[in-house]
This record gives structure tokens, C-alpha cells and sequence, in this order.
């Protein structure tokens, strides 16, 4: 997975982002005010000779960072920050202070106190006078920026007007994130500029402490004695899964350098905070998106098939956020960015800041173990690592493991005993990973393409396990919550199945009635159909896996039959995106038949003629497939203004369509679509369903826009204006952007300014950084906002997409507005009589393309001019329209 939308938004990047923006915020304007201030005396040239001096050239930079040096005229130390938040308390107005940094600074500050006594508390019960000294710096880094925070809340507490101070989430705001950009002059180092074509991470990777390392497992791991500072002096054991091959690191911006330095008393805060972080990003998207099941579950509130596609996105989600910390924890020690070490390190050593150890100490040793099971193993995802490790230990590298349906113990529901919740962890797992095996087999052996049609990111990820010995954090995140999944859905787990079922057989009868109709300009439509049917028999009516299942069978000496369509029994989420892509794919190729002529808009035009006309609206019956199908059209749309704007006049309607008709570039009107014409545009749902068409919908080999298709979703439910990159300037800046990507020259550093006379320039060469134009920064600006919305506000907006899309677009059944729009035109052309017919130029019995009808409302528009003949014809339309489509 690539790194293009590596800052999910994540509880760490937020904190770390936060953090930046706020010492960057800080560092600026006490420049400003101090510059101010200076010319305010009349002494700003002098000030600006004497704190300028000539920046040290690259080969000094490289030298100084091999001795450890640091750039002292781009860093800012914690000692400083007194220093500038004085220099702006004593000399900006504080109606000039605004709100927003001083609340990320507050959430910073409750973060760390979160951490701090935590480490507090380590600290007290260790001899370790190590861990007491960088205990003793994290709090006085807490107290700088305590007095620093209270040194603004006393100034702002002055200003009338001010929004009221708010207290400490703990939890960054992506509002005040977003809203930082206002008061940055965004900066990029040059020295990262020079550097950034050979910059990589280094094979040589330093060592930690003895305190960063996993321990090795006791038998009563998890309990007070083994949180403490004791079982960091244990050894450390070698985690079982290798390093993976490659890791995509986190995007550009994510590596955009604010000016901060690493400050290596905080590694240890930083790299607890960072891998306690992750867990508690993956138990509130777990949270998230378990509360919604149980929606269903409860009270059949939301749609299964947006639970599978939001399910998934989770499973995507945890692959990036797993991205994003082993490419952080690779800077510290490779040998730590695995989950074995993260979930070691937490539980076994340092523990977890939400728990409270001191309540175990009344507790039995058989209390103890349940609570470390419900309240830390879980947490951690710990009973999935357990299984994960059972079946790598068990099954043999390439082998299929068999077990005779009669020998299945059926799965118990409902338990909440520690025994009773690992049995039923054990044989959810087992069951997915018989199929699992046999998928696996199935794809090596050619039997079946290496991705199937809308395969969930699980079953990639298990398969991938199987196959390589090897697995990921997100591997682990996933199947546990598939097991959450699995306890909440009881025995309704097999909805899916027949949810998908009912969509199969319905597709089928819709495609094998439509073939034949393929034909004239909808004869390019035939290879699509097809396509389907095809999908739609062999993925959704016939088990894939059960073939080769009895056939192992048979050769194992198993003669019993076996379930069929077990995969999709038992993984609601596949059986949810293989439903959702049948439907997607079903409203995207009958939008492609019905848009290859214009019987359909023809007769909106004659329907809505017809409700003219009457003597009331109601009198003609409503037409809901047609009414959603005007709604796709965009508000500007020549179309759907003719039809609306003139709603009450017939006559405007109808001469509406003679325009429309006219637009089209062939003088045939029945051989194109709307799509033909200039200015006819859809609404948003027809571009989100193309969004997730490209996902779900087309070849599987498009999984590679993973989790691009997010990032477009929340575009267009956001309101963000995407035409704006269609300029040739910010398409420039994308450019760089890919260069970027590409380890090209990157995106935000420009090169020095070349003069006529050959010297170049820096508007701030002096110390050492060079300014971003300002397209660029727009570009910057614009994806650093997007890219900082949280995990689950990403669910949330998808949810809300999906679910619009099953109760909207993808409810408008275009086959059947096709059938009912042609049987209408059928039922006019034949009420106005064989002169009417020969005008259309199509008669019962004829040879012609039943396109030819679309004609109708072009005829019953010249009829309606004519004076003497208006009545009669605008009263037969209605008489016929209101009895077709009674019988309808």
C-alpha cells in the first residue's frame, strides 16, 4: 500500500502535528513581534546584520550532524519556549493572540500528563535512576508548557469576546489542526531539500535501551509485578515474525519538516505514546464499527452492505495506521516495528495508562487472569495473536488442513466466561480458516484469479499469513474484529447470504431479459452484460470453494458432504461486498444501457407533460423510478431545469425535449444519450458511485487505488472544490508531488532563485530554510486539512455514502425504467392512431429499433403548438399516461 494518505489522522500524528504547529506558531511570531518592535526603534537593519549570518553551507550541516550538533538557528529547544511566549505576552495586543494554538497547546499538555503518570507512577517503584531522570524531564518539559499555556489563558482571559477557555479532550482537535494553517508561514529546511534525493532509512539501525525491548513471557505476565520496572531487566527474545519485505512510509506530508527538532529525552515517552496510541486508534475504530453491527443486529438500522464496505475501509485503515508506526519505530530499532514487540512491550512491561493495576491487588489469582483477559489481552487483540500462532505453529507451510464436518463442534453464543469467549474465539477462527486454506490452495493452483471480485481485505491478509509465514499488526486488528463481528451477529451471521442470494437471482433474471435487447446503439453494452452473468453464475449462485473442497475430501477418505457456501456464511463481510458490488455494478451498467438513447428522457418528458396537463398533479400516478432518475441529474442540467421550471406547463415541457433532442450532434436523436450533449451534467451520487465502482465494482486488479477511493468519497461529501486542481498551476504542484513520491525533488522546496548575474537567492537563506510558493502552499495547505481527518470520521462520512447510495441511486433500477419507459412510449405512439405512428416512424410489426420511439415527444411537441388540436392531445396524453402506468 502506497503512502499517499498516510496521515489518517491518527491520536499520535495529530498529537505530534499538534505539537509542531504550536512551537512553529510560537517561533514565528515572537520573530514578528520581535522585528516589530525592532523598527518600532528604529533599529531593525542593524538587528537584521547582526542575528543573520551566513548559513552554514551543506558540507558544515552534514558534519555537524555526524558530531551530533544541532542547527540551533532552526531548532527550538524547550528552554526557549518561556522565552518567545514572553516576548509575545509583553508585546502583541492580546486581541491579536488567537484562540486556536493556544487550545492545541492545552491538548498537548493534557496528552503528555496522560503519559506522565503513567511514568510517574513506574518511576516511584523502580531503582532504575535512569528512568527517574527521564521521568523528572518529561514532567519538567509538562511544567514549561504548563506556565507557557497559563501565560496566554491569563491574557486571553483579559479579552472581551474571547471564546471561553475550554479544558483538555486529551484528544487533538482537527478543527483547530485545520484551522493553524491560518496563522503558519509555512517553511521547508533546504538542508532536507539537498539531502532529500539520497535520503533514506539507514540499514545500520541504532540500538535502544534495555528498557525498549520486549521481555519474554512469564507465566503470570500481565499482573502488577510484571508492569513494572523489574521485567524490563529480563532478556529479549527474537518475535517469531520476520521483518516484513517492505513498508510504504508515511507521505510527504507527514515528513514535512515544521522546524522541531527529535529531542532524545523524549524518545522513550515518544515511543510509548506512539505504540499506546496505536492501540487505542485500533480499539475506538473497533469500537466504532462493532456499535454499528450491533445496530443492525438490534433494530436492522443500517444496511448490511454498509457494514461490509465501512468494515472493510477499518481493514484498510489498519494497514496504514501499521504503516504508519513501523515506519516510525523503524527509526528507533527495525527489529521492534512488529506487532509481537508492541503488544509484548505494552503488556508485559510497561503497561497500559488506562488500567489501573493497584485494583488487582484484592483480587484471586483466577480474578486476575479473567480481568487480564477482558480488560488488557483484549484490548491488545491479544486472543487473535494467540490463534494466529496455533495455525502457523499446526499447519504446515502449503499444506490444507481437514476436518470432518461430523467432528465441527457447533459454536456457542452468548458466553462471557474467559473459557467460554476462547472457545468461541477458536472456533470462529477456524472455521474462516478451513475455507481460508482452501482459497489460498485454489489461487496457487491457477484454479481461480489471485483476487476475487470484491474480496475483502481479511481474507487477503489471512491468505497472505498462510502463504509467507508472516503477518501484520493490521492481520491481527482485523481478525479480532472479525471475531467482535461474529459474537454480536449470533446466528443472524449468515444475513449476508441471503441478502446476496436474493441480489444474485434478481441480476440474473434482469441480465438473461436484457441481452437480447443489446442490440442498435446499446449493441457495445452485450460484452458487459455478459460479463456479469457471468460473474453473477459462477461467484455468487455457485460455490467456488466446494468442488476442490469434496475433491480433497475424497482423496483425504472423507465421504461426507460439506456445506456449501460456507465462506459466505460465515464472513458477513465478504458476503456484504460481494452483495454491495453486484449492485454498483448492476446501477453502472444500466445507467450505460439506458444512456446509449434517449427513450428514457423522452418519456420523463411525456410523464411529466402528462401531470401538466391534469386537472390536478395526483390525477396521473407517480412515477418513483422516474422521479429518482431526474434526481441524478445535475441542478444545472438543461434536461432536468426544462422539466422542473416549467412544471406546469405542457407545452414548455414537451418543447424542452424538442431542445434537447436538437443538442445532440447526429441527426439522429436516437442513436445517443444525454451524455452526448454539451452542459448536461449528474449530481454527486453518480460520481461517488464511479468512486466506488472503481473500488468494489470493476477488475480487482483496481484495489490498487487503496483507500484513494476515501479520499475522493470524503471530497465530495465535504464540499471540497476539486475542479480547483484541474488548473494548469496546481496541476504542476501534483506533479511535484509524484516527483515527490518518486524521490524526485519534492514537493514545497523550491530551488534558490537564480539572479541575471548568476548568484542566487533566499528570501531566507540567512537561516538556513527558503519560502514555498504560494501554489504550493494552497496544495499543502489543502491536503494536510483533508489528511487530518480522524479514523472515524472517515467511517462516519463513508458510512453516510454508502448508505445514501443503497437508498438512492442504487435503489433506481435503471433496467426497469428502460422496460417502463419504452412500454409508455409504446402505449402513446399507438393511442394518436397510424397517422401518429408513421410521423414517429415506428408501427407494430416493423423492422425498426425500438429507439425509434423516443420520436413520441418530439411529435406529441409539434402537435400541442397547434391550436385546434391542443385540447384534444393534451387530454388523450393524460387519459393514456394515467392508465399506463396504473397498469404498471
Amino acid at each position: 500500500m502506497d503512502g499517499k494518505f498516510g496521515g489518517v489522522g491518527g491520536t499520535w500524528q495529530r498529537y505530534k502535528l499538534g505539537q509542531a504547529q504550536f512551537t512553529t506558531w510560537l517561533k514565528q511570531t515572537a520573530e514578528k513581534v520581535k522585528n516589530s518592535k525592532a523598527n518600532e526603534n528604529g533599529e531593525a537593519e542593524a538587528q537584521t546584520k547582526e542575528d543573520t549570518p551566513r548559513g552554514p553551507s551543506r558540507r558544515e550541516k552534514k558534519r555537524a550532524k555526524a558530531n551530533g550538533e544541532t542547527n540551533n538557528e532552526v531548532v527550538v529547544h524547550w528552554r526557549e519556549l518561556e522565552g518567545m511566549a514572553d516576548t509575545i505576552v509583553e508585546n502583541a495586543r492580546p486581541e491579536d493572540i488567537p484562540t486556536t494554538p493556544i487550545n492545541i497547546l492545552r491538548d498537548v499538555v493534557g496528552l503528555r500528563k496522560r503519559s506522565a503518570r503513567f511514568f510517574s507512577r513506574m518511576s516511584k517503584e523502580s531503582d532504575d535512576e535512569k528512568l527517574r531522570e527521564r521521568n523528572a524531564t518529561h514532567e519538567h518539559i509538562i511544567k514549561v508548557l504548563e506556565r507557557v499555556l497559563g501565560k496566554f489563558e491569563s491574557v486571553l482571559s483579559r479579552v472581551k469576546g474571547t471564546e471561553p477557555i475550554r479544558k483538555s479532550t486529551g484528544r487533538m482537535d482537527v478543527n483547530d489542526l485545520n484551522n493553524m494553517f491560518e496563522y503558519l508561514d509555512i517553511q521547508a529546511s533546504s538542508e532536507e531539500a539537498e539531502e532529500e534525493e539520497d535520503a533514506s532509512i539507514s540499514d545500520t539501525e541504532s540500538h535502544i535501551s534495555q528498557a525498549s525491548r520486549r521481555t519474554k513471557k512469564s507465566g503470570k505476565k500481565g499482573k502488577k509485578a510484571g508492569k513494572g520496572p523489574k521485567a524490563r531487566n529480563a532478556n529479549v527474545t527474537t518475535p517469531r515474525q520476520p521483518e516484513r519485505a517492505a513498508t510504504s512510509g508515511p507521505s510527504w506530508i507527514d515528513r514535512f519538516d515544521w522546524g522541531i527538532p527529535e529531542d532524545k529525552d523524549d524518545d522513550e515517552f515518544d515511543m510509548y505514546m506512539m505504540v499506546y496510541c496505536f492501540f487505542e486508534d485500533f480499539n475506538a475504530v473497533r469500537a466504532h464499527v462493532c456499535e454499528r453491527w450491533c445496530d443492525y443486529y438490534f433494530d436492522r438500522s443500517v444496511p448490511l452492505d454498509t457494514l461490509a464496505v465501512i468494515t472493510n475501509a477499518a481493514f484498510e485503515l489498519f494497514q496504514q495506521m501499521d504503516n504508519n508506526v513501523v515506519y516510525a519505530l523503524r527509526k528507533i530499532d527495525r527489529r521492534i516495528a512488529n506487532y509481537q514487540f508492541m503488544m509484548y512491550f505494552l503488556f508485559t512491561e510497561y503497561g497500559m495508562e488506562h488500567i489501573d493495576y493497584e485494583s488487582y491487588e484484592n483480587l484471586t489469582e483466577e480474578e486476575q487472569d479473567e480481568r487480564m483477559w477482558k480488560d488488557e489481552a483484549d484490548w491488545l487483540a491479544m486472543p487473535a495473536y494467540q490463534s494466529v500462532e496455533q495455525i502457523l505453529e499446526f499447519i504446515p507451510p502449503g499444506k490444507v488442513p481437514m476436518v470432518k464436518p461430523s467432528d465441527r463442534r457447533p459454536i456457542k453464543y452468548g458466553g462471557t466466561t474467559v473459557e467460554e469467549l476462547n472457545d468461541f474465539k477458536q472456533r470462529v477462527i477456524s472455521d474462516l480458516m478451513y475455507d481460508v486454506t482452501i482459497l489460498k490452495a485454489m489461487k496457487k493452483n491457477g484454479q481461480i484469479d489471485p483476487i476475487l471480485p470484491a474480496e475483502s481485505e481479511l481474507l487477503l491478509l489471512f491468505e497472505g499469513a498462510l502463504e509467507t509465514r508472516q503477518y501484520s499488526s493490521a492481520f491481527i486488528f482485523a481478525l479480532q474484529l472479525y471475531v467482535d463481528i461474529r459474537y454480536i451477529m449470533e446466528d443472524s451471521v449468515s444475513d449476508g447470504f441471503t441478502q446476496l442470494q436474493e441480489t444474485a437471482h434478481h441480476a440474473k433474471g434482469v441480465l438473461d431479459s436484457h441481452l437480447d435487447q443489446a442490440i442498435g446503439p446499446r449493441r457495445d453494452v452485450k460484452r458487459m452484460i455478459k460479463d456479469r452473468q457471468h460473474e453473477v453464475e459462477v461467484l455468487m449462485l455457485n460455490d467456488i470453494l466446494y468442488e476442490d473442497k469434496i475433491r480433497r475430501y475424497r482423496l483425504g477418505g472423507i465421504e461426507e458432504e460439506t456445506e456449501r457456501f460456507s465462506l459466505f456464511k460465515c464472513d458477513p463481510v465478504f458476503a456484504g461486498l460481494v452483495d454491495f458490488r453486484a449492485k454498483v455494478a448492476m446501477s453502472e451498467l444500466g445507467h450505460e444501457f439506458t444512456s446509449r438513447s434517449l427513450i428514457v428522457e423522452a418519456a420523463a418528458h411525456v410523464y411529466y407533460a402528462a401531470r401538466a396537463a391534469a386537472a390536478t398533479p395526483e390525477e396521473v400516478p407517480r412515477w418513483p423510478e422516474m422521479e429518482k432518475f431526474l434526481a441524478s441529474y445535475g441542478d444545472d442540467s438543461q434536461f432536468k431545469q426544462g422539466i422542473l421550471e416549467d412544471g406546469g406547463d405542457p407545452l414548455a415541457i414537451l418543447g424542452n425535449y424538442e431542445k434537447v433532442a436538437r443538442a445532440l450532434s447526429s441527426a439522429d436523436a436516437s442513436s445517443q444519450g444525454m451524455s452526448k450533449i454539451d452542459g448536461e451534467s449528474f449530481n454527486q451520487s453518480v460520481s461517488i458511485r464511479q468512486c466506488l465502482y472503481q473500488r468494489y465494482a470493476s477488475h480487482p486488479a483496481n484495489r490498487e487505488v487503496f483507500m484513494m477511493y476515501i479520499q475522493e468519497i470524503i471530497g465530495h461529501r465535504l464540499h471540497l472544490d476539486l475542479e480547483a486542481f484541474g488548473s494548469r498551476e496546481h496541476q504542476k504542484a501534483l506533479m511535484e508531488a509524484k516527483k515527490k513520491e518518486m524521490g524526485a525533488v519534492p514537493l514545497g522546496y523550491n530551488r534558490p532563485i537564480v539572479k541575471q548575474n548568476g548568484s542566487s537567492s533566499s528570501s531566507a537563506a540567512g537561516n538556513g530554510v527558503m519560502q514555498i510558493d504560494a501554489t504550493v502552499e494552497e496544495e499543502l495547505r489543502r491536503r494536510a486539512m483533508r489528511a487530518q481527518i480522524t479514523p472515524i470520521e472517515m467511517l462516519q462520512i463513508l458510512e453516510e455514502a454508502v448508505t445514501h447510495q443503497l437508498e438512492g441511486l442504487l435503489a433506481l433500477d435503471y433496467f426497469k425504467l428502460y422496460d417502463e419507459s419504452l412500454a409508455l412510449l409504446r402505449t402513446v405512439n399507438q393511442a394518436f392512431g397510424s397517422a401518429f405512428q408513421e410521423r414517429v416512424g415506428f408501427t407494430v410489426g416493423d423492422n425498426v429499433l425500438p429507439d425509434q420511439l423516443a420520436r413520441v415527444a418530439v411529435m406529441l411537441a409539434e402537435d400541442v403548438k397547434e391550436t385546434p388540436r391542443r385540447e384534444e392531445t393534451l387530454a388523450t396524453l393524460v387519459g393514456v399516461v394515467k392508465e399506463a402506468l396504473k397498469e404498471a
